[in-house]
């Protein structure tokens, strides 16, 4: 197949794209191909030599050479052509390595390496910290307790994974008398005199505080944003720094901090309200469904055809809570489900609702335990049941933040399954013990990549930059690297745009995007105004479909879908706006568009239905595809 290729790789200039004039040179580049395929057959660490063939590089198997998987998940994603487009490009990736002399090699390899990230933070290693671990499962009131020592501090910060969570406990501190500056990367409220500052992990600044309270430190191993809590321990100047989170974050957490000379508290925390499996399944009927229940699902379309059939077969209504709705809409569908006097006494929800709501859910009911991962149909991971199990029995919030009162009663939760086959699966994983997290997710500073950067050319793709430095940094057995492709796919759509500095471009592939092609198309559109550094009013924008709003709320899943999307594009103005203020000038405009977006998503979710043909209901077998999953 690659040979095949070869006059493709010379008329369409794919080496050259990346910077690399090889393509002349017929008899090297098919043994550079005969190379490469072995690699792929054999599996093993691949060996990249230099030009002279004196120096050669081992390198792990992810670096350019495509295991058989991800061959396998190309071919089911698109055929033939996708995985002859997949060898190309992982193709010229080999080549570009291979053809490196050995002081370049050595070059990026000293650039690369991030064994001691510590080191990028002198503020924090001058200060000497007291680090405080809360651990417990939910419903346990960790985060409580070490809110409370946030509000009784100088001056502290609270770090959270969900613009909700931020929203949450700055609501709370506010509502109890105590003055909280919230900060999210779509929106700043400063307050005067305010202490306490509320936001989102990705906001946080690691100024000097006296308390720092970082909320669902496990997900210092998430593969996607892993690397802002690794950040957040590693270079925050508090003098206390509180996190909370599950057991599974302990060994890593202890070792982390040994690593820079600190000890760690742990305080363990137990589940104040039982959890118990039921000992009988739904058997597939949607009319046993209960007030207080929480049917969860994992596709956007199964969520509508349950809603419906639930409604229909009990009389009760149904709130909805999955990934795409906005915030402001979730927890307005939340505080519906929490009001006894609603009407809405049943929840319908994706795994949206295993963080970040505070839900009076007697009874958590799993639909399926099956989910797409965007690759394939598999069972839902052992920590998510347990996490999502973990809801029922909570304690409805109150409206203070503390009042010298433990604010979690002793309510018992309850778990069961629509299916019979499927309880057995949620009993296991709930009896199953806590995995523990191998490593902490790292991505090095912005200082950093820019270094790296210098050692190119401008006509190298800045893709194939990120891609070369994935291959060449090294860490420690604590860390690992965050896969760099959801900046890759980012920078891809910049490439042609003129005007943009370095710093510009890396700060936009880190933008909040939707994958949709109307979210795609926005991005480009502002990135442009960016590169000419011209002011952009977000209603002088032609790619953003503001019109739909003229037609008030939508009436269809579809519709609501092209809401939810408008939504997407208008966080994604409000994110550049906090960053480019001088381009991106429709501030106040953007709020108010967001605030009727989210009214029409509210009002349409209130009335819609599923779509009559839609005959398949969750109690039988459902096909899902990568555009129905839902996720936080």
């Amino acid at each position: 197949m690659l040979n095949r290729q070869i006059t493709a790789l010379q008329k369409r200039s794919r080496l050259h794209d990346v910077g690399i004039a090889i393509t002349e040179d017929t008899v090297q580049l098919r043994e550079l191909i005969r190379r490469f395929c072995s690699n792929i057959t054999r599996q093993s660490p691949s060996t990249y030599r230099s030009n002279d063939s004196t120096t050669s590089v081992e390198h792990r198997n992810r670096d350019g050479i495509p295991r058989l998987s991800d061959l396998k998940r190309e071919y089911e994603s698109g055929g033939p052509l996708a995985i002859e487009e997949y060898l190309i490009k992982k193709f010229a990736l080999f080549v570009s390595v291979s053809v490196l002399t050995p002081a370049q090699v050595y070059e990026r390899e000293r650039l690369g390496n991030m064994a001691l990230p510590s080191e990028w933070y002198p503020n924090a290693r001058s200060v000497r910290r007291k680090l405080y671990l809360h651990v417990g499962p939910t419903n346990s009131g960790k985060t409580y307790q070490a809110l409370k020592r946030l509000e009784q501090s100088e001056s502290g910060i609270f770090a959270g994974p969900l613009r909700l969570l931020a929203h949450e406990v700055y609501e709370r501190f506010t509502s109890a008398g105590v003055p909280c500056n919230l900060l999210t990367g779509e929106e700043r409220r400063s307050v005067p005199e305010a202490r306490i500052t509320s936001c989102t992990i990705e906001m946080l600044s690691h100024r000097a505080c006296d308390v720092l309270v970082i909320d669902e430190i496990q997900m210092i191993g998430d593969r996607s944003r892993g690397q802002n809590w690794t950040s957040a321990l590693l270079g925050s100047a508090a003098k206390e720094i509180h996190m909370c989170g599950e057991a599974s974050a302990v060994p890593l957490i202890r070792k982390i901090a040994e690593s820079v000379g600190e000890e760690v508290e742990v305080r363990e925390y137990s589940r104040l309200g039982g959890l118990e499996v039921m000992d009988q399944s739904l058997n597939g009927s949607l009319a046993k469904v209960e007030p207080g229940d929480a049917v969860v699902t994992f596709s956007r379309r199964t969520i509508f055809s349950t809603k419906k059939a639930i409604e229909q077969l009990t009389g009760r209504k149904c709130a909805v809570i999955y990934g795409a709705l906005p915030p402001e809409t979730r927890a307005a569908q939340a505080r519906l489900f929490n009001d006894p006097d609603s009407g809405y006494d049943v929840m319908v929800a994706s795994d949206a609702i295993g963080m970040g709501l505070n839900l009076s859910i007697k009874r958590v009911v799993f639909s399926t335990v099956q989910k797409w991962d965007g690759i394939q149909e598999i069972t839902v991971p052992i920590p998510q049941i347990k996490q999502i199990a973990g809801r029922a029995g909570r304690f409805k919030a109150k409206p203070k933040v503390v009042d010298g009162e433990d604010p979690v009663k002793d309510v018992p939760g309850f778990v069961t399954t629509l299916r019979k086959d499927d309880l057995e699966v949620v009993r296991d994983a709930l009896a199953t013990s806590t995995i523990m997290l191998p490593k902490a997710l790292l991505s090095p500073p912005m200082e950093l990549v820019q270094s790296f950067f210098r050692l190119y050319g401008k006509d190298v793709k800045r893709s194939l930059v990120l891609e070369h430095l994935e291959i060449f940094s090294r860490t420690s057995e604590l860390y690992r690297m965050v896969p760099f492709s959801s900046r890759v796919k980012h920078i891809d759509l910049l490439d042609g745009i003129e005007g943009l500095r370095f710093a510009d471009a890396w700060t936009l592939s880190d933008a909040p995007i939707k994958r949709d092609a109307e979210c795609v198309r926005v991005f480009v559109e502002l990135a442009k105004k960016l590169g000419k550094h011209e002011a952009a009013p977000i209603l002088e924008l032609t790619e953003m479909n503001i019109d739909i709003l003229d037609g008030g709320a939508p009436e269809t899943p579809e519709g609501l879908q092209s809401f939810e999307s408008l939504h997407a594009q208008i966080i994604l103005y409000l994110w550049l706006a906090q960053r480019f203020p001088g381009v991106f000038v429709s501030l106040i405009e953007a709020l108010q568009l967001k605030m009727l977006t989210e009214q029409f998503i509210e009002e349409g979710l209130a009335h819609i239905k599923a779509k009559r043909a839609q005959k398949t209901l969750p109690m039988e077998p459902i096909l899902r595809s990568r555009e129905e999953t839902v996720s936080i």
